[in-house]
């Protein structure tokens, strides 16, 4: 006599997902079209892929024991690097059977914030603005930036993409005047395509 194991093939409900950012981590939130399909799942995988053409790669799991039907469950992605890239999430079954991914979001370069400089720069030593930085900025991989007097001579580069300066001339080691900067600065950004290269080009104003 012959017993026949049953087995199972079929993998999880894929989870209908909205994935939103406020660009410094990402939330998912997600459910499923039936009260049962929940108990199928042994794990949530979530998927990534910095670029369109890249694949994607699994970067976290989790579990949750809530139904996920009639209430929407979340999950939060911390610690990333920068946000552009697409996001999805597949269900794992206790044997292994894997959903299909759910359909992607993606968030490009300019949906969070650009790289701003300031055109006010005071270095008087009061604590306020010494330092020139730019404005909180997401999604920049490399700066290279020249900042010069009005005569045209450099007065100060960095590859630091924070910028940093404190009103020092680069080769006399003083204080600059007071005055108006011009400064070229390329921003290497991260983007959905690539790598991708934005020029700025400005004047800052040196108050002490």
């Amino acid at each position: 006599q012959c017993c026949a194991v049953p087995t199972d093939i079929t993998p999880p409900e894929i989870p209908t997902v909205v994935v939103t950012t406020d660009c410094e981590q990402v939330d998912f939130e997600f459910y499923f079209s039936h009260d049962s399909a929940y108990l199928d799942v042994s794990q949530y995988y979530i998927y990534y892929k910095p670029t369109y053409d890249a694949e994607y790669v699994r970067i976290d799991s989790f579990y949750t024991d809530e139904s996920c039907y009639m209430t929407h469950c979340t999950y939060q992605l911390t610690g990333l690097p920068y946000i552009t890239g697409c996001f999805a999430m597949a269900a794992i079954d206790t044997v292994g059977n894997l959903s299909e991914l759910s359909e992607a979001t993606c968030f490009d370069t300019d949906f969070c914030s650009p790289y701003i400089l300031p055109n006010i720069f005071t270095p008087n030593g009061d604590g306020y603005n010494d330092i020139l930085q730019p404005f909180p900025y997401d999604n920049v991989q490399a700066v290279d930036f020249y900042l010069y007097n009005r005569w045209g001579r450099l007065v100060f580069k960095t590859t630091d993409m924070d910028i940093n300066w404190d009103g020092t001339d680069i080769y006399s080691k003083r204080p600059s005047s007071d005055g108006t900067y011009y400064y070229v600065c390329e921003v290497s950004l991260y983007s959905l395509t690539g790598i991708i290269k934005k020029q700025l080009n400005g004047t800052i104003s040196l108050i002490r």
